[in-house]
């Protein structure tokens, strides 16, 4: 399971703390291992993100978020869980504003474990027992 964060510059500290709350949602909640999931950050410049008809530089210090989380296939009921969790812990962990929040996008991809290989061998064969 993999995640892009797609958010303005952060210090390393915060880094961590919002990879750990990722983890932590996605292992409790899809029930998958903790050292299996990962999260890219995908750091921007305001001057290079357009939205809402405008750049990010002239929304008055206002900054979008993103998560791309790439998963498993999963129920329409776990998809709306993992929504809420995923955004009440980044929400908490970056102490975000309240614009911030109800702009902060997730977009679940579907990818079954037999769309994808690891070292030489498919995640079917990998997950069979961990499931």
């Amino acid at each position: 399971m993999f995640c892009e964060f797609h958010c303005p510059t952060l210090n390393q500290e915060q880094k961590r703390k919002v990879a750990e709350g990722i983890v932590e949602v996605l292992s409790t909640t899809l029930n998958h291992p903790k050292d299996k999931i990962g999260v890219e950050f995908k750091l921007y410049r305001p001057e290079n993100l357009y939205f809402g008809g405008k750049f990010f530089t002239e929304r008055n210090g206002e900054e979008g978020y993103h998560l791309n989380v790439f998963c498993t296939t999963t129920s329409k009921e776990m998809k709306k869980e993992l929504v809420q969790k995923l955004t009440t812990k980044i929400e908490k962990t970056l102490n975000l504003p309240e614009y911030a929040v109800r702009e902060l996008g997730i977009t679940i991809h579907e990818l079954p474990y037999e769309n994808l290989g690891m070292g030489g061998r498919m995640l079917s064969e990998m997950m069979a027992g961990t499931r």
